[in-house]
């Protein structure tokens, strides 16, 4: 499950484990152009947090169906190089 909100200008994406072993993990996109995603780690008390530019997110969505291999991603084209 996931729910998309809108806080003012940023989006915020949260999505939940449906077995509950895990936390949930917040994607938040901010009117910076900044992807920041953060999970709740019960053992440290705080959050776990990474942040990374709006390109570097869209290199991750490309990744997830890509074969191995170092690529540059154009756009919505992929160039392997290796």
């Amino acid at each position: 499950m996931y729910t998309v909100e809108m806080e003012e200008e940023d989006c915020i994406i949260t999505t939940l484990d449906d077995t509950g072993e895990h936390q949930d993990v917040e994607l938040m996109f901010d009117s910076d152009g900044d992807v920041w995603i953060r999970q709740f780690d019960e053992d440290s008390d705080a959050y776990d947090l990474v942040c990374m530019s709006h390109n570097q997110f869209l290199d991750i969505l490309s990744a997830y169906n890509s074969s191995t291999g170092a690529y540059y991603r154009e756009g919505t084209r992929k160039t392997a190089h290796g």
